[in-house]
């Protein structure tokens, strides 16, 4: 599903032993090429919340990796209630044509 979206994103890997090092290297080898950054170095030093990310361009071509810090959702999880329901039913578009109840 990701491969059909375009987009990947690494998060920190670490590399302690000879089977860990391959992983990364092979890693490494599937991101586009950059001289911006030390692929190997990067993702093996990146903090929390931050990610090596690379997606694709509306051409479907693959845009350069980046560097990028990742943000907490910024969404309630809770019904937004009554009041709120129907302010946004008032600002709509919509409204004109389907604000009025024909058949309660």
């Amino acid at each position: 599903m990701l491969s059909q979206l375009g987009a990947r994103i690494q998060h920190a890997l670490r590399a302690f032993t000879p089977d860990d090092q391959k992983a990364l290297a092979k890693t490494v080898r599937t991101y586009p090429k950059t001289e911006v950054y030390d692929l190997e170095s990067a993702l093996t030093s990146l903090g929390i919340g931050e990610a090596i990310v690379t997606v694709l361009s509306e051409k479907g071509a693959p845009t350069p990796v980046a560097w990028t810090r990742m943000r907490v959702p910024r969404s309630l999880m809770a019904a937004i209630g009554v009041d709120a329901i129907k302010e946004a039913a008032k600002a709509s578009p919509l409204q004109a044509a389907y604000g009025e109840t024909i058949d309660p």
